[in-house]
């Protein structure tokens, strides 16, 4: 969803007149928008509501204010790279949560819950990656662009722990 930073979507509107410039000062255009633009509650909720999982997922954990989400939402709308929390994608991807993701690594689930919010500890990304089978790169950064090659290392992921059909 592409963010519209007009009058029509500004808090300072009312109707045919702005007030932001001055009570009372008629709206000249609506083509563009002004530094003094504020969004409307509505506006946002509608936003939040559309917004990609990558960004809907930490502002409605309360990880990503109001601020950061609408910048990062006009990145995503102009197809630029927005980076994400790696375990939030892990979590979508592979469609599991935190405990699994534990378990998964071997590690306690405060551990992955350190890593989601301080960083993955150097001395674990070369376990993590392994049993993840996502590159090490990714535990140092991780954007929106690097989602499709998330979807193959999971794809990875499930070919090597696939368990073999009972031999009758």
């Amino acid at each position: 969803m592409n963010l519209q930073r007009t009058c029509e979507y500004c808090f300072h509107n009312f109707g045919v007149f702005c007030t932001a410039k001055g009570f009372g000062q008629a709206i000249e255009s609506d083509d563009s928008s002004c530094e003094l633009w504020e969004i409307r509650e509505r506006y946002l909720a509608r936003l939040a509501d559309t917004a990609p999982w990558s960004l809907k997922k930490p502002y409605e954990n309360g990880k990503l204010n109001q601020k950061d989400f609408l910048q990062k939402l006009e990145q995503d709308s102009k197809g630029l790279p927005v980076e994400i929390n790696l375990y939030d994608a892990i979590e979508e991807v592979y469609g599991i949560d935190q405990k699994q993701i534990a378990a998964i690594l071997g590690v306690s689930p405060d551990v992955v819950g350190y890593a989601r919010s301080k960083g993955t500890v150097a001395r674990r990304i070369p376990h993590f990656s392994n049993c993840l089978f996502i590159p090490e790169e990714f535990f140092h950064s991780f954007t929106t662009e690097e989602l499709p090659a998330m979807e193959l290392c999971f794809e990875e992921y499930k070919k090597r722990n696939e368990k073999p059909e009972d031999l009758d």
